[in-house]
């Protein structure tokens, strides 16, 4: 009977909201709160410099696109080193969306398409998200879905910065399906990168990433859409 119980909710997919999270692989919580992200200690500052940041060669970056910046917190975009081998990382935009000293910090890789679709995988009914695509945001997490997005006053959502926000489902749910959003304004990642406290600074001291700015068009392209790869156009000479 418990073999037979299994079974039956392992076809059901990933649950929703609180319900208890269920084993791995690819067995997906959606939350509509997540990460509770602190007020960034790190502030932005015009004149300010982070001594970690390596500022990009603006001549290899679209005009109008993707600017280069300091590190700052949550809501920039960290490049990954072209020596990068590490197969969540390499040649990766990763958005950091959780920074604060004395905690760990959180960030997506924009760009690590499954070949699944929200509906496919979440247990509950996604509705009008049920087209949408599912990225795998790095190899560290609970099984659980972040949201990013682009559309103000979402409820339950947090501001990161740089015209996104996370978290809100229940509430965006409700504004696309009124016709209120465009689904692809919002993008879900499975699981997450994350530093230990401290060490996300180190690696940016190291050089190890460049920051940037990049627009939300960017960053909410949908799995299919990565064409150019968001890395390459940065990096492009």
């Amino acid at each position: 009977a418990a073999a037979a119980a299994a079974g039956a909710a392992a076809a059901r997919g990933p649950t929703v909201a609180t319900a208890e999270p269920m084993p791995p692989p690819l067995l997906l919580r959606v939350i509509a709160v997540v990460l509770a992200v602190p007020t960034c200690a790190l502030r932005r500052s015009p004149a300010g410099h982070h001594r970690g940041a390596r500022p990009l060669s603006m001549s290899s970056l679209p005009e109008g696109s993707i600017e280069a910046a300091q590190f700052d917190g949550t809501g920039v975009v960290l490049l990954a080193d072209p020596s990068e081998h590490n197969r969540f990382l390499r040649q990766q935009g990763i958005l950091v969306i959780q920074h604060s000293r004395g905690s760990p910090s959180h960030g997506v890789t924009l760009e690590n398409p499954t070949p699944f679709t929200m509906g496919e995988m979440a247990a509950a009914d996604m509705g009008a998200f049920r087209e949408n695509g599912l990225c795998t945001g790095g190899d560290n997490g609970d099984g659980s879905v972040v949201m990013v997005h682009s559309v103000d006053g979402v409820e339950g959502s947090r501001y990161l910065g740089n015209g996104l926000y996370i978290g809100g489902v229940a509430h965006a749910r409700q504004l696309v399906e009124r016709g209120d959003a465009d689904p692809a304004s919002f993008k879900f990642f499975f699981n997450h990168v994350e530093w230990r406290d401290g060490e996300l600074e180190k690696q940016l001291g190291h050089l190890e990433y460049d920051a940037a700015v990049v627009p939300p068009s960017l960053v909410l392209r949908q799995p299919g859409s990565f064409h150019p790869p968001l890395w390459s156009l940065a990096r492009r000479a």
